[in-house]
């Protein structure tokens, strides 16, 4: 047995397990509303993606026996999350060992990760008595992966993109106002069409400071304000606690740009969140 890089010769086999209850059973995402297309789709972005690294798991004739995964893989923090699934007819055969074990070492040894984890849910107690018995330790979940439970579930409900842009700049907010993040989520919108605006206001700020004053005294120049604090665009009002409580989520829409900047300098004493300040750029 072995691992390679997912083909699209694997689909059938791969769409089979999605419509195995016996293999599902447990798993978060819903396997069972995934088509054979849906499939060759995710293998073809497979060979692709950066933040996950998907390989197939073979037997010694090369026939597909199921997918093991490093997803949302940080680079910057070191680590990555773990899935696995195998098919009916590789359970109980050591293909699930062996594919753990194996993608450990290449995420540990061949890529320097520091950390790798996954999720469980409670009900899966077939998955945790294999982990547990292969000497692996049950702790709580990322908060990562909280985010993107929480995704999950948004789109589950059915209230259209708009509903789901607003969790995800809820979760960009939680996660700035946390920490200045050494990767951007994968749930954040794409920011580089704003970088000039970004850019000219720190300029500013450098030669004029009104905001960032503390650090122009301290000696900071623009590049190294932009290290140390963040600037975030949002289309919703994420920061608006009572907007928040009186939204209709079947009419919910987007509005015009507001960028946010976060400063780390001057955190809350209770909360330890970092001050945030509308801009106007």
């Amino acid at each position: 047995m072995r691992l390679r890089k997912l083909s699209l010769k694997d689909a059938p086999l791969m769409y089979e397990w999605m419509r195995d209850k016996n293999v599902t059973c447990g798993l978060q995402p819903k396997f069972a509303e995934m088509t054979e297309n849906d499939c060759r789709a995710f293998i073809e972005r497979s060979w692709i993606e950066e933040n996950n690294r998907h390989l197939a798991i073979v037997h010694n004739e090369d026939e597909y026996m199921g997918t093991v995964s490093l997803k949302n893989i940080d680079r910057a923090c070191g680590e990555a999350e773990f899935a696995i699934a195998v098919r009916t007819k590789a359970m109980g055969c050591g293909f699930s060992a062996f594919a753990i074990k194996e993608i450990l070492r290449i995420g540990l040894e061949e890529m320097g990760l520091k950390r790798i984890y996954w999720c469980v849910l409670k009900e899966n107690q077939r998955a945790i008595r294999f982990y547990e018995k292969n000497g692996y330790y049950v702790n709580s979940p990322s908060r990562n992966y909280r985010y993107e439970m929480i995704l999950e579930f948004v789109k589950g409900l059915g209230k259209g993109e708009n509903a789901e842009g607003l969790f995800k700049e809820l979760l960009t907010f939680d996660v700035y106002l946390r920490e200045k993040a050494k990767s951007r989520p994968a749930f954040s919108g794409d920011i580089h069409s704003y970088l000039q605006k970004v850019t000219l206001f720190y300029r500013r700020q450098e030669s004029e400071a009104d905001l960032l004053s503390d650090y122009v005294e301290k000696g900071y120049d623009c590049r190294q304000m932009m290290r140390m604090t963040h600037v975030e665009v949002f289309r919703y009002p994420v920061w608006d606690k009572k907007w928040l409580g009186e939204i209709d989520m079947d009419k919910i829409s987007a509005g015009e740009e507001r960028f946010v900047l976060f400063d780390y300098e001057k955190r809350s004493p209770l909360t330890y969140e970092a001050k945030f300040t509308l801009l106007e750029i």
